[in-house]
């Protein structure tokens, strides 16, 4: 029963880690902390060097209805 305790301590402690790191991401993204990280995800899902504008208006639109609905 130890044994049980201390891993359901442990991943609530690991979920609330990642859940703050989310947070930060969230709040955060637009620094120039989190820049550096966007341009190697960029990297990965848009091979050009820059992101386009149709996708940056489609995204926030996303976000906008998202936010009203």
């Amino acid at each position: 029963m130890n044994r049980f305790l201390f891993y359901q301590k442990w991943l609530f402690l690991y979920s609330l880690i990642i859940m703050l790191i989310g947070l930060l991401i969230i709040i955060f993204k637009d620094t120039i902390v989190f820049s550096i990280i966007n341009d190697y995800i960029n990297n990965s899902y848009w091979h050009e060097s820059k992101v386009e504008q149709s996708t940056v208006i489609a995204n926030t639109k996303l976000q906008y209805n998202d936010i009203i609905n």
